[in-house]
């Protein structure tokens, strides 16, 4: 196996960037823009959520925005085509990557973008599938399922390409630059919210409305991908990189990612299906406003440990126990401030938030908030 060796840098690249590392910054620097940085765009993303909702069920009704809930969810159970490699892949980056072993880190992307690229073909022909007898296995009249098939295979199709595109955020994430990603995640959401505004207002429907706003989110890909080339300018994929040891590298640790991820979606992402096949779309909307201020406390913890995982593993790596001590008790606390406070606002005053926020239209939301184990 041959070493990475300057040969294989582009000679266009400027003399400060010819590292294939990149630029090196102080660690509790780059934790600390990640983590800002992470927050600031959540936030973003919340506060557009806090209007876009009441919008979207006022212009499109109760049962289109739940069959566009319901669609969406099918999509979600996608994820766990990547067998827990995504994750696995953030792990392994960040390994090479303090082990400075830049021939390894390229075969291992390379490995997974091919694998991934497979999986979303696979994803793509499921949702074929399931699309072609939509009204049969949802609770759906015949011009719902006509609507959904569009929607689920619009959707999917941002989901399949998701797939090999997700190597580039393994990268940025692994090398501990995910902070690079959050304007290009800000700029996505906004344009995003206000092609939504504008479709809705020129009186388009709800499929038009999927279509244009998912190819904004899939122009983001583009972006992306550069980013991961920036704080990787040795970046190469090439199937000449493509090795099987490498796929079974990640194996031995994705197989416990994916047991993690089953879990996730059995506990979080199965009831909109269930209340979707047994019930209609109007309830999967009630349910929807409840998820979505329930959800809030989780996204404040995820967004926590998916920052300081690459950390974790870069400690480990490094074999520095002291630092990875102070990283769970810090997490740990700092979880915990986040979590009580927005915990108790919505245990006591669930009603009001949700009168306020999206009428009486959906008060049957609130006994769902208060049953969601604060």
């Amino acid at each position: 196996m041959e070493d990475f060796s300057t040969h294989d840098i582009p000679s266009e690249l400027p003399a400060q960037t010819k590292s294939p590392w990149g630029t090196e910054h102080p660690q509790i620097s780059l934790v600390a823009r990640t983590i800002t940085m992470d927050y600031l765009a959540t936030c973003v993303e919340l506060l557009l959520g806090i209007f876009m909702l009441p919008f979207n069920t006022s212009h499109l009704g109760k049962s289109a925005y739940g069959l566009w809930v319901l669609t969406a969810s099918i999509t979600v159970y996608f994820g766990m085509l990547n067998l827990g490699y995504a994750e696995s892949l953030v792990k392994f980056v960040s390994q090479y990557r303090a082990q400075k072993d830049a021939t390894r880190l390229n075969e291992i992307i390379s490995t997974m973008f091919f694998v991934f690229a497979g999986v979303g073909a696979l994803a793509y022909a499921a949702a074929m599938i399931l699309a072609s007898d939509l009204g049969r296995l949802l609770s759906l009249s015949p011009e719902q399922a006509r609507t959904g098939r569009y929607l689920l295979l619009i959707i999917s199709a941002y989901v399949a390409l998701g797939f090999p595109f997700s190597v580039f955020g393994a990268v940025v994430n692994g090398f501990q630059r995910k902070y690079l990603n959050g304007s290009i995640a800000i700029a996505t959401s906004i344009l995003v919210a206000v092609v939504n505004v504008i479709v809705l207002l020129l009186g388009y429907g709800l499929v038009e409305l999927v279509a244009c706003t998912t190819a904004i989110r899939l122009l983001s890909y583009l972006g992306y991908r550069l980013t991961a080339y920036r704080v990787f300018p040795a970046l190469r994929i090439s199937t000449r990189h493509v090795r099987l040891s490498r796929l079974k590298e990640l194996t031995a640790f994705s197989v416990y990612m994916l047991l993690i991820d089953i879990a996730n979606k059995l506990n979080y992402a199965t009831d909109v299906l269930v209340i979707g096949v047994f019930l209609n779309t109007a309830a999967v909307a009630i349910w929807a406003v409840a998820q979505r201020l329930t959800e809030l406390t989780r996204r404040l913890t995820d967004q926590l440990s998916h920052a300081l995982f690459p950390v974790v593993v870069d400690s480990a790596t490094i074999g520095d126990n002291e630092r990875l001590r102070l990283l769970f008790l810090q997490a740990t606390r700092l979880s915990l401030a986040m979590v009580l406070p927005v915990c108790a606002v919505l245990a006591l005053l669930s009603q009001q938030v949700v009168l306020l926020w999206v009428g009486p239209q959906f008060i049957e939301s609130v006994p769902i908030i208060n049953t969601s184990g604060f």
